[in-house]
């Protein structure tokens, strides 16, 4: 970060890297502001220090369609079990134009490990979902829902309708289909922008998928949003959020599915985490002691 408050392109400490950007005919990279990542236990995140700046970072692409895919996804702790088991979809995650850090785990472990005060980006009501919805409506946008059980996608379309009555959702596609059948259906509508919420890492495959069937637009991955929006558009109590509980909560709502989730699947993010923890800090006390 400058005197300005503004970040850098230039990544100058072990856990920083630069993130391969959108380049048009003209050879002018598409997403600069984007191009610095921290790698967190493997995972290329961008690194945004509030919700504001994570929007200025997609804002210019959803006001103007891009003239290549733009793809943005989130990543959890569940992504770090992924990164490590699945290789496509660590592929798939490297070619994401910007990936936030979802969940207040990972924003701890971004701090503890990478010394960066990352802020927690979701795509849903409590955080970027809002922003997103409000410029596609003021720009006159058009946006496909992607994801869920049939119907899902359409009852959380017309959710989002009651809040943001004259913003444009053109397509609602259940995530029941083969991934052909649903870039398909994309493409015959051919949207400014989607949001796919069919879980990691079905999701940021579908995106890729769209990109390499020619589709450009702004594509947003956004996990089990649209199963929260068919319950109410605020998921969670205001209380709740203000105290980072959401995780708690969902727990409470869902103990089977996500009890299994955070004490297994959570399993090697957590390992990971204590190994680098033991390293940074053992690094430093050791580097300490013979100064």
């Amino acid at each position: 970060m400058n005197s300005d408050g503004e970040f850098m392109d230039c990544c100058d400490t072990p856990n920083r890297s630069t993130r391969r950007g959108n380049v048009d005919g003209t050879g002018i990279r598409e997403n600069p502001v984007s191009d610095a990542v921290i790698r967190i236990l493997g995972l290329p995140l961008t690194p945004a220090h509030s919700l504001r700046y994570a929007e200025t970072l997609v804002e210019p692409r959803l006001r103007r369609r891009p003239r290549t895919p733009f793809l943005v996804s989130f990543a959890n702790p569940l992504a770090v079990k992924l990164i490590q088991s699945d290789r496509t979809y660590r592929s798939n995650l490297e070619r994401m134009d910007l990936v936030f850090c979802d969940g207040i785990a990972l924003t701890w472990a971004a701090r503890w490990i990478g010394r960066y005060p990352m802020a927690r980006i979701s795509f849903d009501s409590t955080s970027i979902g809002p922003a997103v919805f409000e410029v596609a409506q003021r720009n006159d946008r058009t946006i496909a829902l992607v994801g869920g059980r049939p119907g899902v996608a359409a009852a959380a379309a017309d959710r989002i309708r009651n809040h943001f009555p004259q913003l444009r959702i053109v397509a609602a596609i259940d995530g029941y289909r083969s991934a052909d059948q649903i870039v398909s259906a994309v493409i015959g509508v051919d949207p400014d922008i989607v949001v796919c919420g069919m879980g990691a890492p079905r999701q940021e495959a579908l995106l890729t998928s769209l990109s390499d069937a020619g589709w450009h637009g702004t594509g947003f991955t956004c996990g089990g949003y649209l199963d929260q929006l068919v319950t109410c558009f605020d998921f969670y109590p205001v209380l709740i959020n203000r105290l980072d509980l959401r995780w708690l909560y969902r727990i409470g709502r869902e103990p089977r599915r996500l009890g299994y989730r955070y004490i297994v699947e959570y399993a090697p993010f957590l390992r990971s985490l204590a190994l680098e923890l033991v390293h940074v800090y053992g690094s430093s006390h050791w580097r300490s002691r013979r100064s």
